[in-house]
């Protein structure tokens, strides 16, 4: 999931079964997007583009169970596709 507006991260937690609650105790972080420059916040404090270059995390199952995860990361000016590969336990 992605946290834009608190830690600007994206995280991942575990769930035991399909129709569980994810457990936050295992929750890793995948990304930690920079924290802002003064070029990123507006004259009202406000957040520009930058809160939105990273995201859209896609996660798959591989099959030796560990969890690909895709996601975009970068800059206003260039953009790369990242991924993390999780291992449970």
């Amino acid at each position: 999931w992605v946290d834009r507006f608190n830690t600007q991260s994206i995280r991942a937690r575990l769930a035991p079964a399909i129709d569980a609650p994810f457990d936050p105790e295992s929750e890793v972080v995948i990304y930690e997007h920079p924290n802002p420059t003064e070029g990123d916040v507006n004259k009202d404090g406000a957040l520009g583009l930058s809160v939105w270059s990273f995201g859209l995390p896609y996660a798959d199952l591989l099959p030796d169970g560990d969890v690909l995860v895709v996601y975009y990361a970068g800059s206003e000016e260039a953009m790369d596709v990242c991924w993390a590969r999780l291992r449970a336990g």
